[in-house]
Order: C-alpha cells, then sequence, then structure tokens
C-alpha cells in the first residue's frame, strides 16, 4: 500500500500543472466516494461523454489520465506539447497535453478541461486490486478550480464553484 501510495504521489508531484480554461456550471453540494482497499479516494467521472473512475490525489498539481486509455476517451494530444517527466523510479515517461475535454465530476462539468497524458499502467495495475478500472488522477488544477472539500468522515467531495 505504501510503496502505491508513494508511486502515484512520486508521479503526481513531477507533473506541472499548467493554466487550464473552462466553462463550469457550478456543482455545489456533496458527492460521495469510495475509499479503495490502499486507502485511495476512487470517484466515478465521465471524460468526454464515456464513464469512467478515477483518483484523487491532493498531492498532484495537474489531473492525469493513463496514456493507454487517452485515445478511447477521445483525447487529442496537442501538438509541439510533449514533455518528459521522470517518476518514482527514475524513468523518463512521455508527457503529453490534450484541451478541449468535457469533464463531469462531483455536480459540475467543464466543457474545456485539460488533461495531462502519460503511461500511469503500474499506478493503474496496483490500484485494479479494488475490481474498478481506474484510469488516472484528478489533482489540485480540478479541486481548487472548483473550491472543493474533502470529507473522510462523511466520504464526501464538497464543492463551491
Amino acid at each position: 500500500m505504501r510503496l502505491v501510495h508513494s508511486i502515484v504521489l512520486g508521479v503526481s508531484l513531477l507533473i506541472a500543472a499548467a493554466p487550464t480554461q473552462a466553462m463550469a456550471s457550478p456543482g455545489t453540494g456533496a458527492h460521495p466516494f469510495e475509499l479503495s482497499s490502499t486507502g485511495h479516494i476512487v470517484v466515478p467521472a465521465e471524460i468526454n461523454r464515456r464513464a469512467v473512475y478515477l483518483v484523487v490525489d491532493t498531492g498532484a498539481a495537474a489531473s492525469v489520465i493513463d496514456a493507454a486509455a487517452a485515445e478511447s476517451l477521445g483525447m487529442t494530444p496537442a501538438a509541439g506539447a510533449d514533455a518528459v517527466a521522470t517518476g518514482a523510479g527514475g524513468a523518463g515517461l512521455r508527457l503529453q497535453t490534450s484541451h478541449g475535454n468535457q469533464f463531469r465530476f462531483a455536480g459540475t462539468e467543464t466543457s474545456d478541461f485539460t488533461f495531462r497524458i502519460m503511461d500511469l499502467g503500474h499506478v493503474v495495475r496496483a490500484l485494479a486490486a479494488d475490481g474498478r478500472p481506474i484510469i488516472g488522477v484528478v489533482g489540485v488544477d480540478w479541486l481548487e478550480r472548483h473550491g472543493a472539500t474533502i470529507s473522510y468522515s462523511e466520504r464526501t467531495i464538497s464543492t463551491t464553484r
């Protein structure tokens, strides 16, 4: 469990969050989440009108989708936006950016959300033990924009905008 958390946190911290333009409709209120057997917050969401499961990571600067899932979600990497990130294992990881994604989560809908795309295979496999196909991470870029508050005692994420 500690290794999985370290991997998620390590990969997440290495990704710089660039500003994203968004038109969000307010979705205030409390929205339930589940805790995985590893203690991660698992949430249902919708990306480009496809249902997915994500992990909420308050240590991740940006929201990231696994490269293996990006194409099936209709994500198009921006031209010339490739970079290399160093993961927890020390290897260079290709990092891409995808703009203009529809993202529904916790009562909010963003019509032009920017996701980072990178190989999260090691994280996805480690978190799949609970039977949910986790395909990415919701990061601080979304949490701050929507004034999110996480209540572990109530197992909810509340948004104010």
